[in-house]
């Protein structure tokens, strides 16, 4: 009797795992970061500290910063400067957990800057499925929070929702230096579309709660030359 509950219990437990995984599938058609590749870009570089500091970094080419710092009694500011361009990546009393795109001009050092009082963490990512998901167009991706999502095929109109997250922006980057924030209505729970721009090869999103994003093949055929 002990070796049939015992059975019965694994059967059981066999057919949960099944539901709970066609529950996590249906929820979004991206693809999930390839962890079985090595990447094709070069390794991640990692800067930490607390407090103020002065770093920098040598990149070349675009790349994707994921930013964290923890609570603190003063405002985190952290701005990137590289040859003449200055930007400034985060400015919150807030928590940050966050993700931006930026292009590296050249291959000469890059400097960071950091302001508050608080720990924090700047990670730079090659733009690689190995370290985010890809969504293969037509398809929709279900987020909560920040995220960096890959765009695989031909895309025409992007579609956001953000019922219940707060402090939602989204920019569309791509190869070349191609750059643009999407608008998005800055009050309220939000439905709309924006056409990506052309060149786009990811999106990132910076938002506190859950969204989503679809994207949607071209409606039709550009003529040779444009309009």
């Amino acid at each position: 009797m002990v070796h049939k509950n015992h059975d019965i219990l694994r059967n059981v437990l066999l057919f949960l795992s099944i539901i709970l995984a066609a529950f996590c599938q249906s929820g979004s058609t991206a693809v999930s970061a390839n962890a079985t590749l090595p990447p094709a870009g070069p390794p991640p570089v990692q800067l930490s500290g607390k407090g103020a500091a002065q770093e920098t970094i040598q990149w070349s080419g675009p790349a994707i910063l994921h930013i964290t710092a923890g609570k603190g009694s003063q405002p985190f500011v952290a701005t990137l400067t590289s040859g003449a361009d200055l930007q400034q990546l985060e400015n919150t009393t807030g928590k940050v957990d966050d993700y931006r795109g930026y292009e590296f001009k050249t291959s000469e050092k890059a400097g960071l800057s950091i302001m508050g009082d608080r720990a924090w963490t700047v990670t730079v990512f090659p733009i690689d499925p190995h370290y985010f998901v890809s969504l293969k167009v037509p398809g929709k991706y279900q987020g909560n929070g920040s995220a960096v999502i890959l765009i695989v095929g031909k895309f025409g109109v992007a579609t956001f929702e953000k019922d219940r997250a707060q402090d939602f922006t989204a920019w569309a980057y791509g190869p070349g230096g191609v750059g643009r924030e999407l608008y998005i209505n800055p009050d309220g729970d939000y439905k709309g579309k924006s056409v990506l721009p052309t060149g786009a090869g990811w999106i990132v999103v910076s938002a506190r709660g859950p969204w989503s994003l679809e994207i949607q093949v071209p409606c039709c055929e550009v003529p040779t030359g444009g309009y």
